[in-house]
């Protein structure tokens, strides 16, 4: 990705997810300034292929919580990992999951959990108190914890599109079954949600 395009996207980022919440704070302003001083996100490696063992991660949410690979053993794993421009990219699946009860079911149920990651590396390290209280923020209103890749770890490991939407299900042996990035076509969705339900054993729907 060019400089240019990069530092159009950071800029876009900290004005809406960052400063959407703490405007009103004097001291952002202040940061502005600073917004073209983040170091360039690494190249993403190539993609992670398909029935390996899914690379570990360390994630950090903005309350200080950590999820690893090893901590989603035992469990089919949906994860999310989008920046704020991809969030809603793929609305209609998240729409779709709450509406089968996957998603509503997910955080008692521990054979399926849905893990969001927000793609932090492209902020500098100055910014980073302020991107955490955002993505507690962020975590509160969505009642789903987010956790950031802050050094952009997972996202070289994993292949992932900067910038897009990327999926991934990972089997309760810790391996890729399914990738996507991009916008999930209807299609995909029904497909995505038949394979989730198979996984878990829950069946088709009623």
């Amino acid at each position: 990705i060019s400089a240019y395009k990069r530092e159009r996207a950071v800029k876009k980022e900290l004005d809406r997810w960052v400063f959407y919440h703490f405007a009103s704070h004097p001291a952002c302003l202040a940061l502005v300034a600073l917004l073209f001083m983040a170091t360039p996100a690494r190249a993403p490696a190539s993609p992670t292929s398909l029935g390996t063992i899914a690379p570990d991660f360390l994630l950090r949410s903005g309350g200080g919580s950590e999820l690893r690979l090893s901590d989603l053993k035992g469990a089919v794993a949906l994860i999310f990992h989008e920046t704020q421009e991809s969030k809603n990219a793929n609305l209609a699946l998240k729409r779709h999951l709450e509406a089968t009860g996957l998603a509503a079911n997910e955080g008692n149920s521990p054979a399926f959990r849905i893990v969001a990651v927000a793609d932090c590396e492209p902020y500098p390290r100055l910014f980073r108190s302020i991107v955490e209280l955002a993505l507690v923020a962020v975590s509160r209103e969505s009642n789903t914890t987010i956790y950031g890749d802050w050094r952009g770890d997972m996202a070289r490991d994993y292949g992932v599109l900067r910038g897009d939407s990327n999926i991934f299900l990972l089997s309760p042996e810790g391996r890729i079954v399914w990738r996507f990035a991009g916008v999930l076509p209807e299609a995909g969705i029904a497909g995505l949600i038949a394979l989730i339900r198979d996984l878990t054993g829950k069946g088709a729907a009623r």
